[in-house]
């Protein structure tokens, strides 16, 4: 009688390992993340492929004013309304940094707003309805935490055409993933 159990139970073991191989099987055919997830699991390092990298516009736009300039360039698609921004050539702590900014458009305004302090911060803001997408060369107002005076700036043309707006990506990608590696760091 003990032999006929242990068959027994040896049988339902297999049908139930085939049973798991059969779904994991059929879950990475019509279920093609499961297979990076069991990957990231395993300890795989998962590369990012064309496809999922994000991408920025071709064109960027460079805006000048006294004491700063800021380079704004499209980061993925349109309808995502996001945008890198990178300021240089100022006496602030966000100098030499990039920060995604999403884009917020009205008939009367756009503003381009981060988060900062856990809290949205309008940064540059374009008046009369100005639509940044459109490529208008004009006018801006910039808003830095801890400066009291408004930053006015105009679009530089010759300043945007140099602009190589893959490298800026590269730079923004580059300093978000050492900077979780920090924090990682930190952690220990």
């Amino acid at each position: 009688m003990k032999k006929n159990i242990r068959l027994l139970l040896q049988r339902k073991k297999k049908v139930f390992i085939s049973l798991v191989v059969m779904l994991f099987t059929w879950g990475l055919v019509f279920m093609p993340g499961l297979a990076d997830a069991a990957k990231t699991k395993a300890g795989v390092v998962k590369k990012i492929s064309k496809k999922q990298q994000p991408t920025v516009s071709k064109y960027a736009k460079v805006y000048k004013g006294d004491g700063i300039k800021i380079t704004t360039v499209r980061f993925g698609p349109k309808a995502d309304a996001k945008v890198l921004i990178l300021f240089e050539e100022v006496d602030h702590k966000w100098d030499g940094k990039i920060l995604l900014h999403r884009v917020a458009e009205s008939q009367t305004k756009t503003e381009m707003i981060t988060t900062y302090n856990k809290k949205n911060w309008t940064t540059v803001y374009f008046p009369s309805g100005f639509s940044w997408y459109q490529g208008w060369k004009g006018y801006a107002e910039i808003y830095l935490p801890g400066y009291e005076n408004v930053i006015s700036v105009i679009c530089d043309a010759k300043e945007s055409k140099k602009v190589n707006t893959q490298k800026l990506l590269q730079r923004y990608l580059g300093k978000k993933s050492s900077a979780a590696k920090k924090s990682k760091k930190g952690k220990k």
